[in-house]
């Protein structure tokens, strides 16, 4: 038999076979099938990605708001610490100046 011989016999039994037709929304089934599919398979990473982003800039401000206001606070109590020595010392040379007053009989 040759190869032609097979063709023919089977074009003759496509051509027995009863015809189909499509719906006239097949191709509109067809796209949302594929976008479905689509959608399906991008949503993992996308839908991960749309929480956790917002949620790790939250947290990276208020961490960094955090280690301003300890910062702040630190400087606070150095200014503190500071005023208190000043104001030791102002105090310190107020009683030196009152008892060289008093010493000296005035």
């Amino acid at each position: 038999m040759k190869p032609s011989d097979e063709r023919d016999q089977l074009w003759d039994l496509l051509g027995k076979a009863p015809g189909r037709t499509a719906s006239p929304y097949f191709a509109r089934r067809v796209v949302n099938t594929v976008r479905a599919e689509h959608q399906v398979r991008a949503g993992g990473f996308m839908r991960w990605f749309r929480w956790v982003a917002p949620i790790s800039a939250v947290a990276a401000v208020a961490i960094a708001w955090t280690a301003n206001t300890w910062k702040h606070q630190e400087e606070v109590a150095l200014y503190n610490a500071y005023f208190d020595k000043a104001a030791d010392l102002q105090s310190l040379v107020v009683s030196t100046d009152e008892s060289s007053w008093i010493a000296s009989g005035n």
